[in-house]
């Protein structure tokens, strides 16, 4: 059984999962000698630090060829001086504890000052080893916006070892992104030689291995239960581990192993969602990662419930199409020919429930001004059909009352008081009861559409629907 180590980075590889055409990559870059930085990009929680780690335990086991990772760590690095000292630190510190057999790593000076004096230092230490050095720092990025007036020392100082020199010296960056420093101030220095390593959410098969690792012996999952783990963490592997973690603590209560069903998964979901946690993880992305445009496409999304349509997005205007595309590519989208949706659907989930969601609706509205909502859902009152894109849905008496309910405030929350009382009449009803029957009108509604979205603690809202009355 796997350690599921939340919500620390693994440095453990019987813990680590997927990523394995990411090691390959990083892992010929080395062994080819090709002598170029590998930039590891991935949003914050994404797995960056966690691959990073593997591949240094994994250098320190090679024999032929020996490789010597340094890690250096970020903090407190705002110049060019603090960064070559932290090397050279790190060189006596290998030596001190074995790995490094190198006498010239002692006596070292108090301060580096320049290329030359780094340079020098580490030909001295490429005499007395025949194994590379790796130079691994985590979140570069965070250096690169501290010692922005240095930086220009910096990023040539890498240049010229990388490019100018023959020394057996590579380096391994990890970054939440390529800071706009290195794109514009700076170009075709650090990041035209290198080789980007781009980290994404992890595949359906990578997260069910994963899940089944970390849950041995404590959850029994079924292929659908899993498929459901996937629509809603869409692979990320934080959120999935998010989830994972409240369901590992409802089978703490149980005497055997847990059953996982449709409610468990929407219990964690609830919990994962006003876990901090989960905030400290979206609210950056959303901040850091997103701009204007895909902060109003996840927006629009997450308050209209439902997917959004190709053709709308090309008629509000190119850019909309270009950035639903962009997010498609980076896995927080899915896409067809006709439409954009969550591939996270966490993502949405959160969205819905965050205390600045209207503020930041009403400050990126532009886009659905832009858009006309279409309703693909018809209650029809006098016929008591209900029609969802044309096409007739066979429902209960029950589940048309639910229809016909939330249809008359579609786009309102509905509490589930209100239903109660207009569906079943009775105040003998459970919230058990209630989940349950719109799980099932969930389902015969759509598979690929949340037309009802839930709102915890608040009801329910049906999307994209409309009421036609009887005369």
């Amino acid at each position: 059984m796997a350690d599921l180590n939340f919500p620390n980075a693994i440095s453990d590889e019987n813990d680590f999962f997927g990523r394995r055409d990411a090691i390959t990559e990083i892992e010929e870059v080395l062994y080819e000698k090709r002598r170029v930085p590998v930039l590891i990009i991935g949003e914050r929680r994404i797995g960056k630090t966690s691959l990073q780690n593997v591949v240094v335990r994994r250098l320190l086991a090679f024999e032929d060829p020996g490789f010597i990772p340094l890690v250096v760590e970020p903090r407190g690095i705002n110049s060019f001086s603090q960064f070559a000292q932290a090397i050279v630190q790190r060189l006596a510190n290998v030596h001190a504890i074995g790995q490094l057999n190198a006498p010239g790593t002692t006596n070292l000076p108090a301060q580096i000052d320049s290329t030359e004096q780094l340079e020098t230092i580490l030909t001295r230490v490429a005499q007395q080893t025949s194994r590379p050095l790796v130079i691994c720092v985590d979140e570069f990025d965070e250096i690169v916006r501290t010692a922005q007036e240095e930086l220009p020392r910096l990023i040539g100082m890498i240049y010229y070892l990388v490019e100018k020199t023959d020394l057996p010296v590579f380096f391994l960056f990890t970054m939440t992104s390529i800071p706009v420093e290195l794109q514009q101030e700076i170009p075709s220095t650090l990041v035209s030689i290198s080789s980007l390593v781009e980290i994404k959410p992890f595949r359906a098969e990578e997260m069910q291995k994963m899940a089944l690792a970390v849950s041995e012996g404590k959850l029994i999952w079924s292929p659908d239960t899993l498929q459901t783990l996937y629509h809603f963490s869409g692979g990320h592997p934080y959120l999935t581990k998010l989830i994972l973690a409240y369901l590992l603590q409802q089978s703490q209560s149980t005497d055997c192993p847990l059953v996982v069903d449709e409610n468990s998964i929407n219990k964690a979901i609830e919990q994962a969602i006003i876990d901090p946690r989960a905030e400290h993880v979206i609210s950056n992305l959303y901040h850091v990662h997103f701009n204007n445009e895909e902060k109003e496409i996840v927006l629009f999304l997450a308050e209209k419930g439902s997917a959004i349509a190709a053709e709308d997005l090309r008629n509000a205007g190119k850019a909309w199409l270009t950035a639903a595309k962009r997010l498609s590519r980076r896995n927080y989208l899915d896409s067809t020919d006709e439409s954009f949706d969550f591939h996270i659907v966490f993502l949405g989930i959160w969205l819905r429930n965050w205390l600045e969601f209207d503020e930041e609706c009403e400050r990126h509205s532009q886009l659905r001004k832009s858009i006309i909502i279409r309703p693909e859902i018809e209650v029809n009152e006098l016929s008591k059909l209900v029609l969802v894109k044309g096409k007739q849905i066979q429902l209960s008496s029950q589940e048309y009352s639910i229809m016909h309910c939330l249809a008359s405030r579609a786009e309102q929350v509905v509490s589930r008081e209100i239903l109660v009382d207009q569906v079943w009449g009775t105040s003998e009803v459970t919230d058990q009861m209630i989940d349950g029957a719109v799980y099932r009108l969930r389902k015969k509604l759509s598979h690929h559409v949340q037309y009802i979205e839930t709102r915890t603690g608040q009801g329910f809202i049906l999307h994209r629907a409309r009421l036609i009355k009887g005369s």
